[in-house]
């Protein structure tokens, strides 16, 4: 299955829009996109989105996830702030259209 980027655009909105913004960072983000798509193979032996993953230290992360986040935010369909959390930089991110 190829790449699948509104897919991948309408997994990120529901989700954010499910999470509480608080609990929502981009690792976890990465890592919801991750479980989804592999659960689903597992299930039904197709991803959901296509995307590609790659090992990071912090858990796998998709590749195509970032310029998907900038889309979105130009759009105006998700907003994107950094805060401080535990004396860190955190992503919190909200819906501003609901899925």
């Amino acid at each position: 299955m190829q790449f699948d980027r509104t897919k991948l655009k309408a997994v990120v909105l529901h989700t954010c829009a499910s999470c509480e913004k608080e609990r929502l960072g981009a690792v976890k983000l990465h890592k919801v996109l991750y479980f989804l798509d592999m659960i689903y193979f597992a299930q039904f032996g197709l991803p959901v989105t296509g995307a590609t993953y790659r090992k990071r230290p912090f858990g796998p992360t998709c590749v195509e996830l970032l310029s998907v986040l900038r889309e979105m935010q130009m759009s105006g369909e998700l907003e994107i702030r950094n805060v401080e959390f535990y004396g860190l930089s955190k992503k919190e991110y909200s819906a501003k259209i609901l899925p």
